[in-house]
């Protein structure tokens, strides 16, 4: 949610990397940290959505995304739940 900002986008996002975390299950190592390999998902499949997007209105850059996608993973686990995008 706070890589696209809008309910229905997140849930469309997050059916996709759960497509996608199963997809590539195989490539996931035991014994990694699965969160950090889901986030990387996550933003990959945002990054993608941003792409199909293309001249949108209010879309967030690149910068600023990356930038959201670490403070999520280095708050999760803090006292509150992320859902997963």
């Amino acid at each position: 949610m706070s890589l696209v900002a809008e309910p229905h986008l997140a849930e469309k996002i997050l059916q996709r990397t759960n497509v996608v975390l199963w997809e590539k299950s195989q490539d996931f190592q035991p014994g990694t940290n699965f969160q950090s390999w889901a986030y990387k998902v996550v933003q990959f499949e945002v990054l993608t959505y941003r792409k199909r997007a293309g001249r949108e209105r209010h879309l967030f850059d690149s910068e600023l995304l990356d930038t959201l996608a670490c403070e999520a993973e280095q708050h999760a686990g803090r006292g509150f739940t992320i859902k997963a995008l």
